[in-house]
């Protein structure tokens, strides 16, 4: 079952579609035979015999209320849970679309999530993948742009990249970064460059200057 959290958003949003005036919604994006049933963006407890089951789902009304972008961003492989809670929480404050869990990254809900996150796995979509690759190209196929946060020969600075609306931006696991396969099929690399003796950032902090960079550039295009 697709989400009813993805379902509706955008419906007004028209431009840099295929067909002009037809937004994909998160749950056209996310009805493919390849993605899991692992999807479960709700308050969730546990029962006398300790199965998870969803006891509320956010009012759908008031999140379209919120404004969200018409950016969402994509987990490859994200190993730690703080930093996935993290991720929750930033995606929340800047209103991001919805997140794309995959692979190894840990999915609500999971009280270690929630200690980074404060209740933010409440009030962002998002579904899981088992292959982070076969998400990637269902995005595309929707098409929706796809830009890659990697250090690569071919990456321009974040600050001087144009986001394209709607897009969908990737952030990689915290040692092997961006599976070489989605690299390839990313519509753009971006990077944030480092000045100092290291060579990268912890992954949520990339992901916090990032999003935050997209809402400014989003909000400069609003009359």
């Amino acid at each position: 079952m697709i989400s009813p959290m993805f379902t509706g958003f955008y419906r007004n949003f028209i431009g840099g579609l295929p067909n002009p005036g037809i937004a994909p919604t998160m749950g056209e994006i996310l009805n493919s035979s390849h993605r899991t049933e692992k999807c479960a963006p709700a308050i969730m407890t546990e029962n006398k015999n300790g199965i998870i089951t969803p006891q509320k789902r956010p009012n759908l009304e008031l999140t379209d209320d919120q404004g969200r972008l018409p950016s969402f961003a994509l987990l490859d492989n994200i190993r730690s849970v703080w930093n996935v809670g993290s991720i929750f929480r930033t995606a929340d404050a800047v209103g991001l679309g919805g997140l794309f869990l995959t692979g190894m990254t840990a999915t609500p809900p999971r009280k270690d999530i929630e200690k980074t996150a404060l209740g933010a796995t409440l009030t962002v979509p998002w579904d899981y993948w088992q292959d982070s690759l076969a998400a990637a190209h269902r995005i595309k196929e929707q098409g929706i742009a796809l830009v890659a946060l990697e250090q690569t020969t071919r990456s321009v600075d974040w600050d001087d990249f144009a986001f394209p609306f709607p897009h969908c931006f990737v952030v990689g696991h915290e040692v092997n970064g961006v599976r070489q396969e989605i690299l390839d099929l990313a519509d753009h690399v971006v990077e944030i460059p480092m000045a100092g003796t290291k060579h990268s950032l912890n992954v949520a902090v990339s992901f916090g200057i990032l999003a935050y960079q997209i809402r400014r550039r989003w909000l400069q295009q609003q009359p």
